[in-house]
């Protein structure tokens, strides 16, 4: 994968997205075999053995983790822990973890060594490629690890 994103985001040129919705994992938090179920499910079954495990150790990969907030509260030790397994497993893998404001103590991923905490704003693809990002607040990043 090529790509030639400008300075402000040359980090992401070449990286593999996994967007995981954890509003689709009520029951049970996903294994990395479940990644590409939401981020490319046509393209799921053809993927070769292992691709997601080694695109996450590699480094290439970004996981996306949406949707804290809409777990019940009472999750989110099971969702620490969750994600304390995989940055563990996969140190090189970068993490974007969301959540709305209002429904998450910004301190609740403190003890994991995450490098930063970024309100998180409706933006326009202009504003993220010159690499500002106007807007109201809707949303919390709450942790991003690379």
């Amino acid at each position: 994968m090529h790509s030639t994103l400008p300075a402000p985001m040359e980090m992401w040129n070449g990286a593999v997205p996994f967007f995981v919705p954890l509003r689709h994992f009520a029951k049970e938090l996903p294994t990395p075999e479940q990644f590409l179920d939401y981020t490319a499910r046509t393209l799921a079954g053809a993927a070769p053995e292992e691709f997601v495990r080694n695109a996450l150790d590699s480094g290439h990969a970004i996981l996306l983790i949406d949707g804290v907030d809409e777990l019940p509260s009472g999750r989110r030790g099971e969702v620490r822990d969750w994600l304390r397994e995989l940055t563990n497993s996969y140190e090189k893998c970068r993490y974007v973890i969301t959540a709305r404001q209002a429904a998450i103590d910004g301190g609740w991923l403190n003890d994991m060594s995450f490098l930063s905490l970024q309100p998180w704003r409706y933006c326009s693809y202009d504003a993220i490629s010159s690499g500002t990002s106007p807007g109201t607040p809707s949303a919390s990043a709450v942790g991003s690890r690379s």
